[in-house]
């Protein structure tokens, strides 16, 4: 099926040249004369790009993209201007434009920013479904509770499961701080890697080094191989630390360069 694209430019003869070269390269095409015409088009189908001019009657492209955006999130929108208003372009990107052409403009260039944000839409709907996938494969937990309370630790979790840091679940024992744990890293980008798990306060404190950073071939007696820590074993994925507060507090300083700096060192190591 090909890509549907919505065309805003009050220009007539421009706008049937624009239509006419992109029907010519396989897409299909809706025109608009207004900001207004064209937000009525897009509320009655849906659109895999927006081509708008920036100066046009009624509302401006600028103010275009914000309501674009806010109607169809998805949708992609390049932004077509004259020189003396390539300030008011640079404008229509930071409301969230993926890109912007100075009139005139080469037809060929303007086909390769179009195709590389429809490919992009494309690697968009595919993480998507793939994270909706894991989701459902792995099973999200369900966290069960209607309280004001409740409501927020979800929001939470969801806020923070697309972040690429660390996070602090605190919790009297038995409410559910691994079930957290659990959704946090099943809706994250990194649900596809491994999750493992540590209890801090099961691991003897003489092992817990060599548990968590690794040890190189010799390090001491019975280290007859280099072995992984699960620090590098969590590597793409998520490692847990449960009952961190019982960590000994020589290993906090090697913890928080892991944390702080991604970086650890084996025992008997020389370098991270």
């Amino acid at each position: 099926m090909a890509e549907k694209i919505l065309v805003i430019e009050d220009d007539e003869a421009f706008r049937t040249m624009l239509v006419e070269a992109l029907s010519t390269r396989g897409f299909s095409t809706v025109c608009a004369g207004s900001v207004e015409e064209g937000m009525s088009r897009l509320a009655e189908g849906v659109f895999d790009l927006v081509l708008t001019d920036v100066m046009l009657p009624g509302k401006s492209g600028i103010e275009a993209v914000s309501l674009i955006k806010e109607l169809s999130p998805q949708t992609d929108v390049i932004v077509m201007t004259g020189y003396s208003t390539r300030e008011k372009a640079l404008e229509a990107v930071r409301r969230g434009a993926y890109d912007f052409f100075s009139k005139p403009f080469s037809l060929t260039e303007l086909e390769i920013v179009i195709r590389r944000a429809l490919e992009r839409r494309g690697l968009r709907a595919e993480l998507a479904s793939l994270r909706s996938s894991l989701a459902s494969a792995k099973g999200v937990p369900t966290i069960v509770g209607q309280s004001e309370g409740m409501r927020r630790v979800v929001e939470m979790i969801h806020r923070v499961a697309g972040l690429d840091t660390t996070v602090l679940v605190t919790g009297e024992s038995g409410t559910g701080k691994e079930v957290v744990s659990d959704a946090i890293h099943a809706l994250s980008r990194r649900a596809a890697g491994p999750f493992i798990k540590v209890n801090c306060a099961a691991i003897p404190e003489n092992l817990l080094e060599s548990e968590l950073f690794g040890h190189e071939k010799g390090a001491f007696t019975g280290a007859l191989a280099l072995k992984k820590g699960k620090f590098e074993l969590a590597q793409g994925g998520s490692l847990m630390l449960d009952e961190l507060g019982d960590m000994p507090l020589f290993l906090q300083p090697k913890l928080l360069r892991a944390v702080e700096q991604k970086q650890i060192e084996r025992v008997g190591g020389g370098r991270p």
